[in-house]
């Protein structure tokens, strides 16, 4: 399906400053200022992302889920944080985040009546579905009178007579660098159990780390054939591979590439901080701290976040679609077979109702995958199976299961 909205190869620097100052005018008209009391608190954070191409280009946004580095999705309790693709007109980026806010406030009192006692939640994705639709028809509707400043005070109001009490924040950048290193043990988990996402990322890298080309006008054949063993016996296309998958999966890859006759070093992106003219690794093995100098050190981002040096995953926005299917899937596989142990028919229908649930999950999410990579990561060749380093096809240190939980209020 094509975009029917025009999407931005490159931005320009007035693309940006028109777009972040918008975004934060509309941050805070749809904000219902200070506390009331037995107001609902809702936070929502939004910032600018530029994912290169590598996504679908009629994604206009998605939700980064809260995530501790143990796999635990945290809810909605806490801040919600939402990328914005910057490749878009400032006027489409707009309507994204005003039809974010409308849907989230929409889903809200949706969760409000799944609290009430009796009900499962076994129906949300149906319910959620429709509740989206109808938010999104209102804001059309809205929009189609109205100017998008009103339309955001009208949100406001709405949300205030309602009993919550939004908090909106336009950042830049969108996340902080300790956010980005404790979300990687969770997103290499995406990257081992999402074939999908796997294929993508290997394909990349693969093209990028066979793009070695040993050329030279004058050069003696004895030369080139030295320089070409070079980059075999020295495992840079290994390297190569490695610093990439660690962009695309982590959102920041780093190679240490010192003066020979010194090893290049593959450090994981949470073990490095970056500063304005330096890296400083942590080596938690060796209890070291070192300093590498910018020229000493290669370093590639996934997704580009406006405002700061740290790229984000290609990945994050498929966090939250895997973590919905691993949490169908156990619900089902643990609790169902207690379900039907006990004999009742109350147990049996809840069980069939489980099964149901999964199975509508799997196959939306896994659609929503597909359309979120968009193919196009189809057309490079496919991946040798040694493009990394023996023993190394998954990516380490990752999570267990991702499940959700609720976070510490504040």
């Amino acid at each position: 399906m094509a975009d029917p909205e025009p999407y931005l190869q490159h931005v320009s620097r007035a693309h940006v400053e028109a777009s972040a100052a918008a975004l934060a005018e509309l941050a805070a008209l749809a904000s219902t200022g200070p506390s009331r009391k037995g107001a609902q608190l809702i936070r929502l954070r939004f910032g600018h992302l530029d994912h290169g191409g590598f996504l679908t280009n009629v994604r206009h946004g998605f939700a980064i889920m809260p995530v501790t580095p143990h796999g635990q999705l945290l809810g909605i309790e806490g801040e919600i944080l939402y990328a914005i693709v910057l490749n878009h007109t400032v006027d489409l980026q707009l309507r994204t985040t005003l039809s974010l806010i409308a849907s989230l406030l929409a889903r809200q009192d949706m969760v409000r009546a799944a609290r009430v006692p009796g009900t499962d939640g076994l129906d949300l994705d149906i319910t959620a579905t429709s509740v989206d639709q109808r938010a999104a028809v209102a804001l059309q509707d809205s929009l189609r009178v109205k100017n998008w400043r009103d339309a955001a005070l009208e949100i406001q109001q709405r949300a205030a007579a309602s009993g919550y009490q939004l908090d909106l924040q336009f950042a830049s950048p969108l996340l902080s660098q300790e956010e980005i290193s404790q979300r990687a043990p969770a997103l290499r988990h995406v990257y081992n159990h999402l074939p999908l996402a796997r294929d993508a990322v290997d394909r990349v890298a693969a093209m990028m780390s066979r793009g070695f080309v040993v050329r030279g006008e004058g050069v003696s054949a004895e030369a080139l054939a030295a320089s070409a063993a070079l980059l075999d016996v020295g495992d840079i296309r290994h390297y190569t591979a490695h610093i990439m998958r660690d962009a695309f999966v982590c959102g920041n890859g780093y190679l240490a590439v010192p003066p020979p006759p010194n090893p290049l070093r593959l450090y994981r992106p949470e073990h490095v901080e970056v500063t304005s003219d330096s890296f400083r690794v942590r080596d938690p093995v060796a209890n070291l701290r070192l300093e590498v100098p910018a020229s000493g050190m290669l370093h590639l981002r996934g997704m580009n976040q406006v405002g700061g040096p740290l790229g984000v995953s290609t990945l994050e926005p498929l966090l939250i679609l895997l973590g919905q299917m691993e949490q169908a899937h156990y619900n089902v596989e643990h609790n169902v077979p207690i379900a039907l142990a006990t004999g009742t028919e109350q147990a049996r229908t809840w069980a069939q109702r489980a099964q149901d649930f999964e199975r509508r999950i799997v196959a939306e999410n896994e659609r929503e995958v597909r359309d979120i990579l968009g193919g196009g990561t189809l057309s490079l060749q496919p991946a040798p199976p040694d493009l990394y380093f023996p023993g190394q096809a998954d990516a380490s240190p990752a999570t267990g299961r991702l499940h959700f939980g609720e976070s510490p209020r504040s």
